[in-house]
């Protein structure tokens, strides 16, 4: 599911958006947006780490899936805390990443940005 380490205990650090939803974790602050019919909308993203804290509409990830693609996109802010610590890429960035819809295979990252971007 990533790249394997010679430790078990580090580097401390999450799965990105898309192999997080494959897991069925924090579905409960997932939000779904149909990428057809955006607008211009704010939306909160907190990091993987601060998912016990969350409050309100708070998400942990944005899912874009178009009903024309067979490929989601993903983003997700990559807050390097707790959990997440150890990331060696995208420290307190929003990562934007893609993966074939309902797959287990690859995801691929294809944007970093800072905030307000």
């Amino acid at each position: 599911m990533g790249n394997t380490f010679t430790s078990d205990d580090a580097p401390v650090q999450c799965f990105n958006a898309a192999k997080v939803v494959q897991l069925g974790w924090f579905t409960d602050r997932h939000i779904l947006v149909d990428a057809l019919n955006i607008g211009r909308i704010t939306y909160k993203l907190i990091g993987f780490a601060d998912y016990p804290s969350a409050s309100g509409n708070e998400g942990v990830l944005l899912r874009f899936s178009p009903s024309t693609s067979t490929t989601d996109i993903f983003v997700h802010f990559n807050r390097a805390t707790g959990n997440n610590i150890g990331v060696r890429k995208g420290a307190d960035q929003v990562l934007v990443a893609s993966q074939k819809i309902d797959s287990a295979e690859l995801s691929y990252l294809k944007r970093l940005m800072n905030q307000g971007e």
